[in-house]
């Protein structure tokens, strides 16, 4: 074989590599922009919010999705629709729309983390809590739980 058929069989490898490599990284995140797009429209259509500037997945013993904006029917109230990922129920809850804002600071001025990788809404033991999930800077994982109102803390798990 000469040198221009190794040039093609190696740009053709590279190129399939590439495809590959595309390919895997819409089909895995096509399933969250699927559920943020249901979500959101789910938030607009029955939960009344219009102007939809948050987004979160909540991920524990269920999931959740929760969507911020501001009330169709008061437009200066900011509030968050929380959809039961199983059953599809809603919930509207108002609430300031820097909270998850909050969340991080508590989190940022406690903690230090490298990277804070998400602010989410759920619920803890029937509790209405900020999941915060951050990296250390050791490359560990950690997690507070927050109260919902008052961003006081819950839970702590540290260094996983």
């Amino acid at each position: 074989m000469g040198k221009q058929a190794h040039r093609t069989i190696i740009v053709g490898i590279i190129v399939v590599l590439i495809a590959l490599v595309v390919g895997s990284y819409y089909s895995l995140t096509a399933a969250r922009i699927t559920a943020r797009s249901q979500a959101v429209r789910i938030a607009r259509t029955q939960g009344h919010i219009e102007r939809a500037d948050f987004f979160a997945q909540y991920n524990r013993q269920s999931t959740y999705y929760c969507v911020g904006g501001y009330d169709q029917h008061r437009p200066n109230t900011y509030k968050y629709v929380l959809i039961n990922g199983h059953t599809g129920r809603l919930r509207a809850i108002s609430g300031d729309q820097s909270l998850p804002d909050q969340a991080r600071s508590i989190v940022q001025e406690s903690q230090h983390p490298k990277k804070i990788t998400r602010v989410a809404l759920g619920y803890h033991r029937h509790q209405l809590v900020w999941e915060v999930t951050y990296f250390n800077r050791d490359h560990t994982v950690g997690y507070y739980l927050l109260n919902f109102k008052n961003t006081k803390i819950i839970q702590i798990i540290d260094n996983l």
